[in-house]
């Protein structure tokens, strides 16, 4: 919305009012006070802080109004040179002019701060005329600049406290330090304020500061806290370096006592002072003022720091960092362990004795003479005396069998026939005896290729389970930082989020946030600035709401199908799904034959397909396991052809992988390339072939994936699909009906096969 004065805006109470200039209100007062505070705060006789915290969170609609405040406090202040105030007017002047030409300004911190800063240097240089122009007095300007762009940081990061018009419940660590430094400047512009009896305003307000942050931090911040106060509201007392160690000790001290409450707590602060006086002989304080800190203390309402120690403790990271790395341990070790089973199960498959034990041809005649020879009176005479020649009579025989399947008697050599009186027998058990080797050959080629099969199967678990593990201990991470971030930003907006979960990956950034009621897409906006990258809303979860990065690429998909003609049911099938990241895949599969049972087979393979790479296995893999499934599913043909595409959202790289599917065409910029296949469909071998290629995207390619059917009988010509592509506009729903249209025109609308054709738009 535009600030320029022509412009209204309806208010909540419905009236219209002016959004460059409006009245002050009773709203207006604290911030003002806190100005004019900033304006009498001074490092070196320099006042950098009122026109910083001017353009962080002053409102600009009244900042006519901060002007004076700040005019009041610096001449209050009693500075040394009158025409220093005419800079801070020009800076704040030009600030406001700036906040009004950039209406985004507060989204963009370091360009403000920088603008602020400058602004400072600008109106020093409007006033050097009044000062003495020496090298010292320009580096002392410059210095200036950069002290009021870090003050803008400080009072920006802060703001959401000091001008939030709502109640805050929760904090980052930046707002807590900007808080406290803040805060520091506040109470120094109470400097030069007298009190009777010599007593220092500034004195008792720092030591109330650091004994209230005593019971609210932990130590560390504490006494860090404690001596940041010092450095700010002590700097012109003298002995100030002895103070802010002063109170950094006595902070300290009262840390470790604030386990008995308020008592504890002063009690604590007045030790170390003690201490510090026994040790040094004086301390640069009064002990009126200490006792007067120690009054308020104890006065101040345990309701306000109950509030103000929710806010802090909201701050601190509760994650139990050690229980994570050990849970990251436990379970890595655990798939290790896994894996390096499912390794050693497959080399004890693979190193399996695979040596044959149906024998060989001297086992098929020893089995046979056993049978028939044994009881005949000539065993000896054949087997021993002419052992050369019955041999080679064996031999001839199963020569015969094996090249027909079966022998009888009168195939038989005649000279074997006059010497053997069992010709028949011979004959009738050795074909016997030749099909049970046979079949026990058969069945252990089987069982030889199966156990690779196994073994094959074994490794590839072995393999992901390894990744598996490497992924537990370094492939995510949650990010306290961010949560923390998006709970605190959620809460400026009024909105309370009961759980919020920033799970990073090597590859991806999901959000989990668990806010009942509330708007998402408010939220997601939140979540985009807070995280820096454009968000989109995934999938449902046992949380409310899921937040992915949106994608760099955009996919437009059109579907069409038509069944074999005199068929009730499609037999190809196609399904298009996200595993829930950056990746979009969409299959089409082509069961053996039309009908319900071709529909059964490519159904099951895309079903399978997809479970597998939901639950993090890659395309090939899940390739290689559904062709296993396949091939061991039964004595029974079942084929399917694959024809898949993987799409990073991100990168705009894609991945086909083919296996006996039609050509997948590919039109860029006028230009159409081809994706072929000469991989069997799977499920027909034991180890899958699978044509795979990846294939950089851009924005405007049009991609068409189609089944045998659209083609019909000519499969190896696209000109005609080419045609179409060159012919029609880019719209997917338009492709895909002009293809399967001049399909059915080609077929006479009697299909001879199912039809399926997908089309992509990538945007």
């Amino acid at each position: 919305m535009s600030d320029v004065g022509v412009f209204k805006r309806v208010s909540a109470a419905k009236k219209r009012e002016n959004t460059l200039l409006r009245i002050p209100n009773r709203h207006d007062i604290l911030m003002s006070a806190l100005l004019f505070l900033a304006a009498r705060a001074s490092v070196l006789e320099l006042s950098p802080f009122c026109t910083a915290m001017f353009g962080a969170v002053y409102d600009k609609r009244i900042g006519y109004l901060g002007m004076i405040v700040s005019v009041l406090g610096l001449i209050l202040r009693n500075s040394s040179n009158p025409a220093d105030v005419v800079k801070y007017i020009v800076a704040m002047t030009g600030f406001w002019l700036f906040s009004k030409v950039k209406e985004d300004f507060e989204k963009n911190k370091i360009l403000s701060s920088a603008v602020c800063g400058a602004l400072i240097i600008a109106g020093g240089i409007c006033t050097l005329p009044y000062h003495v122009i020496n090298m010292y007095n320009i580096l002392l300007l410059l210095a200036e600049g950069i002290l009021t762009a870090f003050s803008y940081i400080i009072f920006a990061n802060a703001s959401g406290v000091f001008g939030a018009p709502k109640r805050r419940s929760v904090m980052t660590q930046e707002e807590t330090i900007c808080i406290c430094l803040c805060t520091g400047i506040f109470i120094s512009g109470f400097s030069k304020i007298p009190l009777p009896f010599g007593l220092s305003l500034v004195s008792v307000l720092t030591m109330y500061c650091v004994i209230s942050l005593s019971m609210l931090l932990p130590l560390a911040a504490s006494g860090s806290a404690a001596v940041a106060l010092g450095i700010l509201c002590v700097q012109e007392s003298d002995g100030a370096f002895s103070v802010m160690g002063m109170f950094g000790l006595c902070s300290i001290i009262a840390s470790m006592l604030k386990g008995f409450g308020k008592i504890g707590a002063v009690t604590g602060f007045t030790a170390g002072c003690g201490l510090i006086l026994l040790y040094n002989g004086n301390i640069p304080i009064k002990p009126a003022e200490v006792l007067i800190c120690a009054a308020m203390v104890i006065l101040t309402p345990k309701k306000l720091y109950s509030y103000v120690s929710n806010l802090f403790s909201k701050t601190q990271d509760s994650a139990d960092s050690v229980g994570i790395e050990r849970l990251r341990e436990f379970i890595a070790a655990r798939t290790r362990r896994t894996a390096e089973i499912f390794r050693r199960l497959s080399e004890v498959m693979m190193s399996a004795d695979n040596k044959s034990k149906t024998g060989d041809i001297y086992d098929i005649f020893d089995d046979t003479a056993a049978v028939v020879c044994g009881q005949c009176g000539m065993n000896i005479h054949c087997w021993r005396r002419e052992y050369n020649s019955t041999y080679n009579d064996m031999l001839d025989i199963f020569n015969i069998l094996e090249c027909k399947g079966t022998v009888s008697a009168s195939e038989t050599p005649e000279a074997f026939k006059k010497r053997c009186i069992h010709t028949a027998e011979i004959c009738s058990n050795m074909t016997h005896i030749y099909e049970l080797y046979k079949q026990n050959a058969m069945w252990e080629a089987q069982t030889d290729s199966n156990r690779a099969l196994v073994a094959r199967q074994y490794n590839d678990i072995a393999d992901i389970m390894d990744d598996l593990s490497l992924d537990a201990e370094h492939g995510f991470n949650f990010s306290p930082y961010y949560e923390k971030y998006i709970e605190a930003e959620l809460d400026k907006a009024g909105i309370t989020a009961s759980s919020i979960n920033v799970l990073m990956t090597n590859e991806n950034t999901e959000v989990l946030i668990d806010a009942p009621n509330s708007s998402e897409a408010e939220i997601r906006k939140i979540v985009s600035d807070a995280l820096k990258m454009p968000m989109r809303s995934g999938s449902d979860s046992r949380f409310s709401m899921r937040f992915l990065p949106a994608p760099r690429y955009n996919i437009k998909s059109a579907y069409l199908r038509e069944a074999k003609y005199g068929c009730g049911e499609y037999g190809d099938s196609i399904i298009d799904f996200s595993d829930g990241s950056s990746r979009r895949t969409i299959i089409l599969s082509d069961g053996m034959g039309s009908g319900s049972e071709a529909k059964k087979q490519s159904g099951m393979s895309c079903d399978f397909l997809k479970e597998f790479i939901c639950a993090g296995y890659s395309c090939r893999t899940s390739i290689d396991l559904l062709n296993s499934t396949l091939a061991l599913k039964s004595s029974n043909e079942v084929f399917s052809t694959i024809d898949m595409i993987d799409i990073d959202l991100k990168s705009g790289y894609a991945s086909f992988f083919k296996a006996g599917a039609a050509e997948t065409l590919i039109m860029r910029d006028g230009v159409i390339d081809t994706v072929s296949c000469d991989a069997l469909p799977i499920g027909m071998l034991n180890i899958s072939e699978v044509s795979t290629e990846e294939i950089k995207l851009e924005k405007g390619d049009i991609i068409v994936m189609m089944s045998d059917g659209i083609k019909g009988k000519n499969i190896s010509d696209n000109s005609r699909i080419s045609e179409i592509l060159y012919r029609s506009t880019p719209d997917p729903d338009s492709i895909a009906e002009k293809i399967l249209a001049d399909a059915l025109k080609e077929s006479d609308n009697m299909p001879l096969d199912d039809m399926s054709v997908i089309v992509l738009k990538v945007s």
